[in-house]
């Protein structure tokens, strides 16, 4: 069956986080290394991803488990958008996309964090529908999510090429019967994406 509809998962794939641990914006500002505080970060990002809680809450809860003094949430808020930037050369492919092809984003994320990377990272008019587990209410790591994708758009599995970097993503996906590009760079996706016959501008 013709692919269709291109699905993309936005962090790593379109969207980068710039992680050193050897930078002293977190040191200096709040006390503890980056590396510290995306450890405590990691434990309650799952309630922000899927739409539990809203990025102040996150950002409050991890204040409070490291002891840091609240009034500091916008400015550490900051220091991650700044960390931030487009993954080098996707834009240019997805422009040459747009228009032949449904572009779907199916974002891990929250709210707030997801508007973000959208709109001031410049991705929004690249898709025609955008999904994220925060609007959904569930993790990528469950088939549920791509089976509401599918109904949503009213499109078949296998007319679907989703392109994420994590493999629990691509199993999940795999399971309701979607192609998947298990991401890695995207020269290493443009080639996969021969075997599916996806042409950049196609007539």
């Amino acid at each position: 069956m013709e692919i269709s509809t291109l699905i993309f998962d936005l962090n790593v794939v379109l969207v980068t986080y710039e992680y050193s641990n050897q930078r002293r914006d977190y040191l200096d500002l709040l006390g503890v290394t980056e590396k510290q505080f995306w450890e405590v970060g990691r434990t309650h990002f799952m309630a922000y991803n899927c739409g539990v809680i809203d990025n102040n809450t996150y950002y409050s809860r991890i204040f409070h488990s490291l002891d840091l003094n609240p009034e500091l949430i916008p400015d550490a808020q900051q220091l991650h958008w700044d960390a931030l930037s487009p993954v080098k050369g996707m834009k240019p492919i997805l422009k040459k996309l747009k228009g032949h092809y449904n572009m779907t984003l199916l974002a891990g994320d929250g709210g707030e964090s997801l508007a973000y990377k959208v709109n001031d990272l410049g991705f929004m008019h690249f898709f025609d529908t955008i999904y994220a587990t925060c609007f959904e209410g569930m993790a990528k790591d469950t088939p549920e999510i791509y089976r509401r994708l599918l109904s949503h758009e009213g499109v078949k599995p296998k007319s679907c090429l989703f392109i994420d970097d994590l493999e629990k993503h691509i199993v999940a996906a795999s399971e309701v019967g979607i192609n998947c590009i298990h991401f890695e760079n995207p020269q290493q996706m443009l080639q996969e994406m021969k075997k599916y016959d996806i042409q950049l501008g196609r007539k």
